[in-house]
């Protein structure tokens, strides 16, 4: 059998004995641990649930977490409820996506006043090469070869610049 020895309300001490010592108790399930509060046991040394303890002082749910809808656990918050209970602050350059904290795009960077105009035409730039390259490259080559007309080349090529304006 266990026994355990509480003192200001901790198990300080574990033993096993066929019999009880003097300020020991019976531990009925072997579960007691030392260092941790007898709170944690009910009477018969079952452990309580992570609701009880918490409801009832022993636990304290971690900063940035919550316990989970069976009581059973502490699970971590969304973005979205960190920032509800002001532990998480998106930046000046981030925005808050379906409960989460992701990087604005360039285009509400430069909305923003947070991107120079030169820097945003810099990226326009970039993206339209891109998709030159994965779009437009392959049709220059047909008309190239007279599979198709130079103006199906040219529309593909405008369709990019319509879709990635300059400022």
């Amino acid at each position: 059998m266990i026994y355990v020895k509480i003192e200001n309300g901790f198990i300080v001490d574990r033993i096993a004995s066929a019999s009880c010592t003097d300020g020991y108790e019976l531990d009925k399930t072997g579960t007691s641990r030392i260092g941790y509060k007898r709170a944690m046991w009910d009477d018969d040394w079952n452990v309580k649930p992570l609701s009880t303890l918490v409801s009832e002082g022993i636990e304290e749910i971690p900063t940035g977490y919550k316990l989970s809808d069976n009581g059973s656990q502490f699970i971590e918050l969304t973005d979205a409820e960190k920032i509800k209970a002001k532990l998480l602050k998106p930046t000046e350059k981030e925005k808050l996506v379906d409960g989460k904290i992701v990087p604005k795009t360039m285009d509400e960077l430069y909305a923003d006043g947070l991107v120079s105009k030169d820097d945003y035409n810099v990226y326009i730039t970039a993206m339209r090469q891109s998709s030159y390259a994965s779009e437009t490259d392959a049709l220059f080559w047909k008309y190239q070869e007279d599979e198709i007309t130079k103006d199906v080349w040219m529309k593909a090529k405008q369709t990019i610049r319509d879709k990635y304006k300059k400022v």
